[in-house]
């Protein structure tokens, strides 16, 4: 993190969720909450947030986030968040090997 970057509130964090889901781009949003584009997209992806998330409304959205389980990227592996590495357990092969 960058030392001239403060965290995000929780009602920064409903806000971008909230523009997203009424189809406001990462741009307008970063200008919104005076952040910078890239924060404003690295905050959506940890939010598990998508490009197609406009197309859903914010009601819609915490309902299907409920029924995801949340995945803890701070034990991810360095290359599992480089690359996308699924966290162990969540590969098709674990599944696979398990069934």
């Amino acid at each position: 993190m960058k030392a001239d970057a403060r965290e995000w509130t929780e009602a920064e964090e409903q806000q971008l969720m909230d523009m997203r889901a009424q189809g406001r781009s990462y741009r307008d949003c970063a200008k919104a909450l005076k952040r910078s584009l890239c924060s404003a997209q690295e905050k959506g992806y940890r939010l598990g947030l998508n490009y197609e998330f406009k197309e859903h409304s914010a009601g819609a959205h915490r309902e299907a986030q409920a029924l995801i389980p949340r995945i803890d990227r701070s034990k991810m592996s360095l290359t599992a968040l480089m690359l996308g590495d699924p966290p162990p357990g969540r590969s098709a092969l674990d599944q696979g090997a398990s069934a």
